[in-house]
């Protein structure tokens, strides 16, 4: 495998790793739910040694008695999990990869304590960007994808593309909305 790169969202922190993912998983854990302020979290297992940090250092912050998470200092990016008990192995936040599509999560853990919603997002309405009511400026709009006959009724900005896993949808999003 080629080296996989990524950083946080400011770019202050970066790092690089050499060597292939033990693990890759979405963790359904409350601490992680918490820490990241998501419903799940990616993550994807390495040996420490095979991690390569660069430019600004991570804060770390001990969650609790036997973990250790890292994040970065100006934009608060969460990017690692180290858990004592897994001795030289660290996680890292798969979505903060550069070509994060380029690692598929095998499985999921902590999943007795999933959110119970979890389970039905492949049947909930899909947009290809931003969902109805979004304000956007006109040059966000003239980027979105889809005829105006794809868009909703009385809406110049929401696509539907239909009740479908998340992973069916395509595109970059729009400059500005991060």
């Amino acid at each position: 495998m080629e080296w996989l790169s990524g950083s946080c969202l400011c770019g202050a922190v970066r790092y690089q790793v050499r060597g292939e993912p033990l693990f890759i998983t979405h963790c359904h854990c409350q601490s992680c739910r918490k820490a990241s302020g998501a419903a799940f979290v990616t993550w994807f297992t390495v040996r420490d040694a095979e991690v390569e940090w660069r430019g600004t250092a991570r804060t770390l912050y001990r969650s609790s008695a036997a973990v250790e998470r890292g994040f970065c200092p100006h934009c608060g990016t969460p990017l690692s999990y180290h858990h004592e008990a897994a001795g030289d192995e660290i996680d890292i936040t798969a979505a903060t990869l550069d070509q994060a599509e380029r690692l598929v999560p095998e499985d999921h853990t902590w999943w007795r304590e999933r959110l119970p919603w979890i389970d039905h997002l492949a049947d909930l309405p899909a947009y290809a960007q931003f969902r109805r009511g979004r304000p956007l400026t006109p040059a966000q709009a003239a980027q979105l994808p889809g005829s105006a006959e794809e868009r909703l009724p009385g809406d110049d900005h929401a696509v539907l593309v239909g009740k479908q896993p998340l992973a069916g949808l395509e595109g970059d999003p729009p400059e500005g909305n991060g």
